[in-house]
C-alpha cells in the first residue's frame, strides 16, 4: 500500500480548528479491500498530539488489484487547537486483503471523444464485474470502471458519459474534479458505478461506450 499526501492543511474556521488532507493511495502488491488509516498530528518536537482513525474504504468500495489507486480526501474538525501541529502523517491502521479474489472477465469499452482532445492526451479504460440485479421497480447495473492516464502530463478535470446504446440515456460520471488530486501520467483509478434501467430492458451482451465529455489539465 502506497499513500501520498498532496496537500495537508491545519487551520481555524469560525473559531474552530480543522485539518484537511488531499492525496492518493495505491495498491502496489496484492488485492485491497476495506481500509482504515490512522492520522497522526505531531508537534515540532515529534510528539503525538492526536491519532484519529479514518475509514477510507468500506465494504462497498471496489476491490483494488495491484496498480489500482483512488483519491484520499478528508476534512475534519479538531477537538484541540491547531496551533502546535507541525505535520500530519498517514499510517495503515486496518487493512483487509481479500482471500477470495473476484473472478472478473475484464473488458475494454469503446472510448469516444465528445470534446476536443488536447495534444498528447490519451486514456485507456477497463470494465470489471459487470452484473445486473433486480430492484423494486428497475434493474440496477453494477460495474467497476478503471481509467488510466496513458498520455502526457496530468488531468485535473475529467467528465465521462457511460453509454449502453442510443436507446438509453448516458450515465454521467465526474471521474476527476478540481477538488481532488490530478490524474497523473501512468496512474489508474477505479470507481464503482451503479446505473438504473427499466425492468424489461435486455442488458445482456450490450457494448459499453465511455465518452470523454470534458477534459482539462
Amino acid at each position: 500500500l502506497e499513500t501520498e499526501i498532496i496537500l495537508a492543511t491545519v487551520g481555524r474556521r469560525n473559531d474552530a480548528s480543522f485539518m484537511s488532507i488531499r492525496g492518493r493511495l495505491r495498491s502496489s502488491t496484492g488485492y485491497l479491500g476495506e481500509l482504515k488509516l490512522l492520522i497522526r498530528g505531531r508537534d515540532a518536537a515529534g510528539n503525538t498530539l492526536f491519532a484519529v482513525p479514518w475509514t477510507v474504504r468500506d465494504k462497498t468500495a471496489p476491490i483494488l488489484i495491484p496498480g489500482d489507486g483512488e483519491v484520499l480526501s478528508l476534512f475534519r474538525w479538531l477537538a484541540g487547537s491547531e496551533e502546535d501541529i507541525d505535520r500530519l502523517e498517514l499510517v495503515p491502521f486496518e487493512i483487509e486483503m481479500p482471500r477470495d479474489i473476484p473472478q472478473w472477465n475484464p473488458s475494454e469499452p469503446e472510448l469516444v471523444w465528445d470534446t476536443a482532445r488536447p495534444d498528447g492526451a490519451s486514456l485507456s479504460a477497463e470494465i470489471r464485474g459487470f452484473e445486473t440485479i433486480e430492484a423494486y421497480d428497475r434493474q440496477v447495473l453494477l460495474m467497476n470502471l478503471a481509467i488510466t492516464n496513458t498520455g502526457v502530463g496530468e488531468l485535473s478535470y475529467l467528465l465521462l458519459g457511460i453509454s449502453l446504446g442510443s436507446d438509453f440515456p448516458d450515465y454521467t460520471h465526474s471521474a476527476v474534479s478540481g477538488e481532488e488530486p490530478a490524474l497523473i501520467r501512468g496512474e489508474r483509478r477505479v470507481w464503482s458505478l451503479a446505473m438504473g434501467f427499466p425492468l424489461d430492458a435486455d442488458l445482456s451482451e450490450r457494448p459499453v461506450t465511455v465518452r470523454i465529455k470534458e477534459i482539462g489539465r
